[in-house]
């Protein structure tokens, strides 16, 4: 697929909407919103890349997969986990922080550990818990991947049957939650019900991919349709975003999963090409900037916010904003030179052959 700027650029709107949730801004409480399009962006690209693997080398390699996820994943976060470990053994008053929470993040089960306890134990490290579903989703869909090839389908029937899993799924999962309390955070943090919304970007990058229902070739002849399109879906969010009463506590899972196929879908046109107008800022400079540190950011702006609000708590809003956001944007810059670049040239020397 190539570098894709305004991927990026989707990745910068989903951890800024995130951000700005956690600076506790009473008007914006999208922040969930922006962890929708993370795994729906999450299940597109990955699922893509593991069906270019199969077309040009005729199979998967597993193994690559996984270590070069690995090298991806691991190293920031164990980075971040460690200064953590550091200041919980020289600030041992500080109460956002536990070992628990530090094993949890580790080990990729913090969604399991908030669901068992039906709480949020450790919340410097708790925002791992979306990290630790998209670790166990990238575990599962290479081997169901390739099993599901090997059965030696029609493209065409594979995709279809991916599309009507997902949204039979999907949509079953979102009637049962909405039965439960949607502040629950059983349900909020709950692999098994947000991991539909990495379904939604696997499917729309096995329909792409595939071509099973002419997808490129109408996007091609009705480019000004597929314009509008994405126009519209961005519209969606932002509503969602900005409307008051959508907050992390009352957003059903049946909206989160239709906010995952429309983000799942703006990530296949813009892979395609479209750029619908009011979204060529997707592209620039700074978005893609934000966008290539997005999972850096992410791990560092809780913790190092946490730290501010506990120590600082007599800051307003505003004053605590200027210290934490620039405090986080420089971890994450940090991380991105000394971490993510020497392990990116690894992860490189590992494509299969």
């Amino acid at each position: 697929m190539g570098y894709i700027g305004e991927l990026d650029g989707l990745r910068a709107l989903a951890v800024v909407m995130v951000m700005a949730s956690h600076l506790h801004v009473d008007a914006f409480r999208a922040g969930e919103i922006g962890v929708t399009i993370f795994f729906a962006l999450s299940g597109y690209l990955i699922t893509r890349l593991l069906l270019e693997e199969h077309r040009d080398h005729a199979r998967i390699s597993l193994p690559l997969f996984y270590k070069r996820r690995f090298l991806r994943l691991l190293p920031p976060l164990y980075l971040m986990l460690a200064v953590m470990a550091v200041v919980h053994l020289v600030a041992p008053g500080f109460p956002n922080l536990s070992w628990v929470g530090l094993i949890l993040a580790a080990t990729y089960t913090t969604d399991f550990g908030i669901v068992a306890t039906s709480g949020y134990p450790s919340p410097a490290t708790d925002h791992t818990w979306s990290l630790s579903g998209e670790e166990q989703f990238y575990f599962v869909l290479p081997i169901v991947v390739v099993v599901a090839l090997r059965q030696r389908w029609r493209m065409t029937s594979f995709a279809r049957a991916t599309v009507a899993f997902t949204l039979a799924g999907g949509v079953i999962t979102a009637v049962l939650a909405a039965q439960l309390d949607q502040g629950n955070v059983r349900i909020l943090t709950n692999p098994f019900v947000r991991g539909w919304e990495f379904l939604a970007g696997a499917a729309v990058a096995v329909v792409v991919m595939t071509d099973a229902f002419h997808v490129r070739d109408r996007v091609q002849r009705h480019a000004t349709a597929a314009r509008v399109a994405m126009a519209v879906g961005f519209a969606f969010i932002v509503v969602a975003a900005c409307t008051p009463g959508w907050t992390e506590h009352n957003l059903t899972s049946g909206v989160s999963f239709g906010l995952a196929i429309v983000s799942a879908g703006i990530a296949g046109l813009l892979a395609e090409g479209v750029v619908a107008p009011g979204t060529r800022w997707m592209g620039s400079s700074v978005a893609t900037w934000v966008g290539r540190r997005s999972y850096a950011i992410y791990l560092w702006h809780v913790p190092i916010f946490q730290l501010v609000y506990h120590y600082l708590d007599d800051l307003s809003v505003l004053q605590a904003a200027a210290i934490q956001l620039p405090l986080s944007l420089l971890a994450a810059e940090a991380s991105f030179w000394l971490v993510e670049r020497p392990f990116a040239a690894m992860r490189r020397r590992l494509r299969p052959t």
